[in-house]
């Protein structure tokens, strides 16, 4: 793959986790934010279980997805994603087998780092949950496509229909969300591969080691891409 091809596709995949987040936290560009990142107008509101949905406790997930940035741009990369319920999540995003770029999220913060250029991009993660009174474990059932994120949301988050997979319940094969950001419409999605989803394997994450990268601001994401 050509060098361009590859510079892009590992920043797309920080600007894909970008709407995801922008998402989930339902916070609208035109509200108050606070020095913490967590909207001064905020009102929390529980997200709600999706309709036929069902599940069964479980301990950690390690599945492999599909990040697929539709638009501004058309942009794909494949990926592992490990969840330790209601305490972590890392997704790790490879180009021919080659690791461009990870997302690190615990109880505390959201990192995501671009390997290839040795970026990372930080937010607390009381800035995607705080808002609606989101926990670590609400997060991961709507990336799963478990829950549905509050009505308040300004984002959109379009549901394919639930699958079973494994001994844990029911969970969409792909999330698609579509959410301003930037000024711009951006859609990216999910493609979850259910069928080699592999639950309770007592997997352990560890998080990429971000020392010496160059730190990003969302707006630097916006101008790299030139959304």
């Amino acid at each position: 793959m050509k060098a361009l091809s590859l510079h892009r596709l590992s920043l797309a995949a920080i600007a894909a986790i970008a709407v995801i987040a922008a998402a989930t936290s339902c916070r609208s560009a035109k509200e108050p934010v606070a020095t913490d990142g967590i909207s001064s107008a905020s009102t929390p509101v529980a997200a709600t279980t999706t309709p036929g949905a069902t599940t069964a406790a479980w301990h950690d997930l390690y599945i492999p997805v599909s990040v697929e940035l539709r638009k501004p741009m058309a942009m794909s990369v494949s990926g592992r994603v490990t969840m330790v319920r209601d305490s972590a999540i890392f997704v790790s995003m490879r180009v021919f087998g080659m690791e461009v770029a990870t997302i690190y999220a615990n109880t505390d913060s959201v990192t995501v780092a671009d390997k290839y250029h040795s970026y990372v991009y930080t937010e607390p993660l009381s800035a995607i949950t705080a808002r609606d009174g989101l926990t670590m474990a609400d997060l991961q059932d709507i990336l799963l496509g478990r829950r549905q994120v509050p009505a308040s949301c300004p984002a959109s988050v379009t549901l394919a229909p639930a699958v079973a997979c494994g001994a844990s319940g029911t969970m969409s094969p792909e999330v698609t969300v579509s959410t301003p950001l930037g000024g711009k419409d951006v859609t990216a999605a999910l493609r979850w591969d259910t069928r080699k989803a592999q639950w309770d394997t007592n997997r352990q994450i560890k998080p990429t080691n971000t020392k010496g990268y160059r730190r990003l601001q969302r707006s630097d994401i916006l101008q790299i891409l030139k959304f």
